[in-house]
């Protein structure tokens, strides 16, 4: 083999690990955005389920508060009830008290539900009104 068969052999050589070296990154590229296309509808199917428990969350903890909030209101008038039934009895004063813990229950539900309800943090929950 001559001097210029090795130099058109070493030539061509080169140019076909060019060719292999750019289908390579192009197989590469092609795989790199078809994965990235994946992650994003992933990432959109997971953020649609997010919303969808957001709004379903939502939706059975105001029917639970509802509930509540119909249960300690009848608590309250029938525990009113009694107590207004046991005056000048013995059980006139744990009557009283029970009815009176009662309203503060409820007094006490409507003010959180009301917080709540105007989305303000967790945190203020809890405290006590002035």
């Amino acid at each position: 083999m001559t001097l210029d068969e090795i130099k058109a052999w070493t030539g061509f050589g080169t140019m076909i690990g060019v060719i292999v070296v750019a289908v390579m990154n192009q197989l590469s590229e092609r795989r790199r955005k078809l994965e990235a296309e994946e992650a994003r509808v992933r990432a959109e199917e997971a953020k649609r389920k997010a919303d969808e428990a957001l709004v379903l969350n939502k939706a059975t903890h105001t029917l639970v508060n509802s509930n509540m909030g119909a249960q300690l209101l009848l608590t309250v008038v029938a525990l009113d009830r009694v107590y207004e039934m046991s005056k000048g009895t013995p059980n006139e004063a744990s009557a009283k008290a029970a009815a009176v813990e009662a309203r503060r229950l409820y007094d006490d539900h409507v003010r959180k539900q009301a917080l709540v309800d105007a989305n303000l943090p967790p945190k203020q929950l809890n405290k006590e009104e002035p």
